[in-house]
């Protein structure tokens, strides 16, 4: 599949940072979990209210200039422990209950389209050092969480799957897009635990 966003990092004065998502994604990342034959039960149907943040982070939420209310009475554990099984990086993992937040769909849209980081990019005249091109480019933040689904069929020559997985197993960061030469598009690679065979194995 393509890579879908499940978690998007934004500014905050509660913390450096806080994770947002919104019970549509959580809904997709469900979706997407059963689709691939991997547990996702444990992901339930949330609704919050506009200006509410569920969390376990007490007191007022502070999200670039816009302030929510926290809900740590309805964050559901499971959530964490699901989102967590995605996080490649043992540290990034351990901070997850800290810096989650659930929003309404319509606040993470808001964040999706007004919260990115935005670049100026411009090309010099070697000669006159006179601007040649100015123009701007919107990239995801670094600690975005984004997951896909790779599904992968038998072949002549081996099982597919076993392909797939020791590509992953062999690939610890990965480039995807453009502008590989200033920095953009390395993402670390992780997968998610497969189920135990029945029988414990």
């Amino acid at each position: 599949s393509d890579a879908r966003l499940l978690l998007l990092p934004v500014r905050s004065l509660t913390r450096a940072y806080l994770w947002l998502t919104c019970p549509l994604i959580l809904e997709r990342l469900r979706r997407d979990l059963e689709r691939a034959g991997l547990q996702a039960g444990d992901v339930p149907t949330l609704k919050v209210d506009h200006g509410k943040a569920l969390t376990d982070i007490a007191g007022r939420i502070f999200l670039e200039d816009r302030l929510f209310e926290a809900d740590i009475s309805k964050l559901p554990p499971a959530i964490p422990e699901v989102i967590g099984r995605l996080i490649a990086d043992d540290g990034a993992r351990g901070r997850l209950s800290d810096q989650l937040c659930i929003i309404a769909d319509d606040d993470f849209r808001w964040f999706a389209e007004n919260a990115l980081p935005v670049q100026a990019r411009n090309v010099l005249d070697t000669a006159t050092k006179a601007s040649n091109n100015l123009w701007y480019e919107e990239s995801l933040p670094p600690d975005t969480l984004l997951y896909m689904t790779l599904t992968a069929r038998g072949s002549a020559d081996g099982d597919g799957r076993t392909v797939v997985a020791d590509f992953i197993e062999g690939q610890k960061f990965l480039q995807f897009g453009g502008n590989e030469t200033v920095g953009q598009g390395w993402v670390r690679a992780g997968r998610y635990p497969q189920p135990a065979p029945e029988g414990g194995r």
